[in-house]
C-alpha cells in the first residue's frame, strides 16, 4: 500500500520537525506521484483534526426572549 507508506514516512518525518510543504515537494521530485502523496497528506490531516479536542457546549442556552 503505498499510500500508507506515505503516511508513516510523513508521519515520521513531521515528528521530527520538517515542513509538509518541504516534504510533499521532496517526495514528488523522487518520482512519487502527485495524487498519492496528496492522499496521504489528506490522512495526516484527517488524523490532526481528528486528535483536536471537541469544544464542549453549555447545557443549555439562556434565553434572551424577554429582552426583546
Amino acid at each position: 500500500m503505498v499510500v500508507g507508506d506515505l503516511v508513516g514516512y510523513l508521519r515520521e518525518h513531521l515528528a521530527l520537525g520538517y515542513d509538509i510543504n518541504e516534504l510533499k515537494l521532496q517526495l514528488v521530485r523522487y518520482g512519487h506521484s502527485p495524487k498519492m502523496v496528496n492522499e496521504a497528506m489528506e490522512v495526516i490531516k484527517r488524523e490532526a483534526l481528528d486528535a483536536l479536542p471537541s469544544p464542549s457546549l453549555p447545557k443549555s442556552v439562556p434565553s434572551m426572549a424577554h429582552v426583546w
